[in-house]
């Protein structure tokens, strides 16, 4: 499956997406992600006997750091390059689940192992992205009232 996106397509793209583009816009700087409800079930792409709906498609754009998400998005080709890696790793998944691949206890336990990672690594970039600046006139007066004789 072969995707060319024009400029028009890429709009489109980025408008019916459910993630932040630009981190530092003002109106941004303090959200959140968006809950799990507000991402569209809907397909994005079809091929074979799998399909990728936007949720995936956000998924995956949420890895890539806010300050590069929108040139992200504006490549056509890196995006259409996402999309078919996403489609073909879940056509021979698929293939692997028909073959009762993932039953066995090992690949139970790496899949399992992959998701603990996954999340780990998606909190830990979730309070980086989130954090607020310190203030360091704020943390010198506290740090003076909790021990005045330093």
């Amino acid at each position: 499956m072969i995707f060319r996106f024009t400029r028009v397509t890429m709009v489109i793209l980025a408008a019916t997406l459910s993630l932040p583009l630009v981190a530092d816009e003002p109106e941004l700087a303090n959200t959140q992600q968006a809950s799990p409800g507000e991402y569209s079930d809907e397909v994005f792409a079809r091929q074979g006997n799998v399909v990728m709906t936007h949720r995936e498609l956000d998924a995956e754009f949420s890895k890539i750091p806010a300050k590069f998400r929108l040139a992200y998005i504006r490549d056509g080709d890196r995006v259409s390059e996402l999309i078919q890696n996403l489609l073909r790793g879940k056509l021979v998944a698929a293939d692997a689940r028909a073959a009762k691949y993932n039953e066995l206890p090992l690949v139970e336990t790496r899949m399992k192992t992959a998701a603990e990672v996954e999340l780990a690594e998606a909190w830990a970039l979730q309070i980086v992205e989130f954090a607020l600046d310190a203030d360091a006139e704020t943390l010198a007066s506290e740090h003076y009232l909790a021990q005045p004789e330093e």
